[in-house]
């Protein structure tokens, strides 16, 4: 749902079958091999989608069933892009922000919808989808003119900005006047996590799907093991912060160094509402959870606390939590040990 190739999700790779996605620098899964694991089929394919690449790995006894499953995957995962994809008018989130009311609401939009909401709750109400008018006005007078809005400008954006101006239904949904919503920081999670729902009803026990770096794991890679999963390291200095094993589980990260409006790199696709500007003390936060859909928005909502206050909430819900502060100071949840190696 980015314009950009890099997304703030190009951070996590799966390590080992990096020849499989050979153009993502940061995608990367190590397959341990056991008598089991090697009566297996490996079915990989990769696809340009939401511009980013997704990779869709399958390991089955039955080389026909998991092709036929990858591709209804990727018919599914095509299927929601049309709705949810804000960049195309005739999406239904895009007709939504240009026409401010959407009365043939598809179920999927509504239950993200709901989603959206309740993460936003968890997140102090950071995570909001009505950012888009404030994030637009950055990034064109940055880009464009070259120096940051005036105060004046972002105060006549503001009042577009805020969940009471989003009025929702599973029949209807409508936007204030000014209003338009982004759906960039919790879709593609939420596809994620329908193309791995789809796989399962098809029979499929041991897969891994990529989205640009929201990730779900299904099983494990041969009956026994974890998923290994590798953190960008936001500094480049060595390859990866950390690793962690991941079975039946999914990833996101959110980074601040991939995708940014100016050489300083201090304002960034991701925008406090209520400081106008980039988050300053964050660099990356990473969220593992059961849906990549929860994973996806948390980290991005999270990113936008302080490490503290962020290290605080995850304990709280006891979800597995790594944040990155500026110095690289690595602030961890108390479940996060258990998946790190």
């Amino acid at each position: 749902m980015v314009k950009k190739k890099y997304t703030r999700r190009d951070c996590l790779k799966i390590l080992g079958f990096l020849s499989i996605t050979s153009t993502i620098p940061f995608l990367s899964v190590e397959p341990v091999f056991s008598s089991e694991f090697l009566r297996l089929k490996k079915i990989s394919r990769t696809l340009p989608l939401m511009n980013t690449y997704v990779t869709i790995i399958i390991f089955d006894e039955s080389k026909d069933r998991a092709i036929e499953a990858q591709s209804k995957a990727f018919s599914r995962i095509k299927q929601l892009i049309k709705i949810f994809n804000r960049f195309d008018p005739n999406s239904h989130v895009g007709f939504l922000n240009e026409n401010k009311q959407l009365n043939d609401v598809p179920p999927e939009l509504f239950t993200l919808l709901l989603k959206a909401k309740s993460i936003s709750k968890l997140s102090l109400n950071k995570f909001d989808i009505t950012i888009l008018p404030l994030l637009e006005l950055i990034e064109d007078e940055v880009k464009i003119h070259g120096h940051f809005p005036e105060i004046k400008e972002i105060e006549e954006v503001l009042p577009y900005v805020g969940w009471e101006n989003i009025s929702i239904s599973p029949k209807k949904i409508t936007l204030s006047k000014g209003t338009k919503i982004t759906l960039d920081g919790i879709a593609k999670g939420y596809i994620v996590d329908q193309a791995a729902e789809l796989l399962i009803s098809e029979g499929i026990k041991h897969a891994i799907i990529d989205a640009g770096g929201d990730i779900r794991a299904i099983g494990n890679k041969d009956g026994n093991r974890s998923w290994r999963i590798g953190i960008e390291d936001p500094d480049m200095e060595k390859k990866y912060i950390q690793i962690i094993n991941l079975s039946n589980l999914a990833i996101a990260t959110s980074g601040n160094y991939r995708n940014f409006f100016t050489p300083s790199k201090k304002l960034f696709h991701i925008i406090d509402k209520e400081m106008a500007l980039s988050p300053q003390r964050t660099v990356s936060c990473s969220v593992i959870s059961n849906t990549a859909c929860i994973a996806d928005g948390l980290a991005t909502g999270l990113f936008c606390l302080s490490p503290e206050k962020s290290v605080k909430i995850a304990n709280g819900l006891n979800i597995p939590l790594l944040t990155v502060a500026h110095g690289k100071r690595i602030f961890k949840s108390n479940s996060w040990a258990k998946f790190s190696t």
